[in-house]
């Protein structure tokens, strides 16, 4: 039973840091991308490229994915949070399987 418990922990826990790693990469992308879409707003603007409603426009859109990636960071952190529980978790697990099993030899010894 604490065998499976364990092995189920760990499935569990291997599953959240895949997708913690996919959020961070997710994250690491738009904040690159948003800082590289600020860049050219601003350079087209300072030549008179674009007109201010179209830069306004654009500069929603950053604004849109600004608060995407500030959920992606909150989802991050309380993934982090459950990884930690989890890890915690198979932790006291192991180190009761490893109790019973030095009881039990304990006990065909006697």
């Amino acid at each position: 039973a604490l065998r499976s418990k364990v092995a189920k922990l760990e499935s569990e826990l291997a599953d959240l840091n895949r997708a913690k790693n996919a959020l961070e990469g997710d994250s690491m992308w738009k904040t690159k991308r948003i800082e590289q879409l600020e860049k050219e707003i601003n350079d087209l603007q300072s030549r008179d490229m674009v007109d201010s409603d179209e830069a306004l426009g654009w500069k929603n859109r950053i604004t849109q994915m600004q608060q995407d990636l500030d959920t992606a960071k909150s989802k991050i952190y309380r993934l982090e949070a459950k990884t930690e529980t989890y890890e915690v978790k198979v932790k006291d697990y192991s180190e009761d399987l490893i109790k019973a099993r030095e009881r039990m030899a304990q006990l065909e010894t006697e």
